[in-house]
């Protein structure tokens, strides 16, 4: 996080006041997440739904138990995907951002957004086809 706040304070001139900060600090983190990998440095958790869903209390029904148990399988097949493929999945599905924003964000071709989305698409139905799951990920 140190490197993340130092690289945001040292680029700071280039805030495009007219875009959302969260986009630009995401950019940001994101470069810096790609950065630190290529140079194995040190790898970085991309989420915590788990324990903040152990954490959470719920009144629990079938449909919420069924809910979790799905998510949970959700997350262990996007934590399988290559990093490449599973940083489109994150930027997309868990922060709601548009392809093009993706692809400004990781300075990336749209098309090549696209071809990765597919892809992990893709080795997500595949994934939930050979455990199993009724899941259609869409």
């Amino acid at each position: 996080m140190n490197e993340v706040y130092l690289r945001m304070w040292r680029s700071f001139h280039t805030y495009d006041s007219s875009r959302p900060l969260r986009f630009w600090l995401h950019g940001i983190t994101v470069r810096q997440v790609q950065d630190w990998k290529r140079k194995a440095w040190r790898r970085i958790r991309l989420f915590e739904l788990n324990r903040q869903m152990a954490c959470e209390q719920f009144e629990w029904t079938d449909k919420a138990v069924l809910q979790s148990e799905m998510q949970h399988e959700l997350i262990s097949h996007v934590r399988q995907l290559s990093y490449k493929l599973r940083v489109v999945v994150i930027l997309r599905y868990f922060h709601d951002y548009a392809l093009e924003e993706i692809a400004d964000m990781l300075q990336i071709p749209v098309g090549t957004v696209k071809s990765r989305h597919h892809l992990a698409l893709k080795e997500l139905r595949k994934r939930f086809d050979m455990t199993g799951g009724d899941v259609y990920v869409h």
